[in-house]
């Protein structure tokens, strides 16, 4: 899948900015948001593992 293919070259490349800012994001604001980081973190890391397991 070429537009796969290009997203996860992106992915690579920000993953561990990405994990960065979800990790600040969390310390930040878990408390009032703690089903919101739930659900992105199972959102980065389905993709995450498409990526791997394309």
């Amino acid at each position: 899948m070429q537009i796969l293919d290009i997203f996860c070259n992106q992915q690579y490349r920000l993953h561990s900015y990405m994990w960065f800012i979800l990790h600040l994001y969390w310390l930040i604001w878990d408390k009032r948001l703690l089903f919101h980081n739930i659900t992105t973190s199972r959102a980065v890391i389905i993709l995450d593992f498409m990526c791997q397991y394309q």
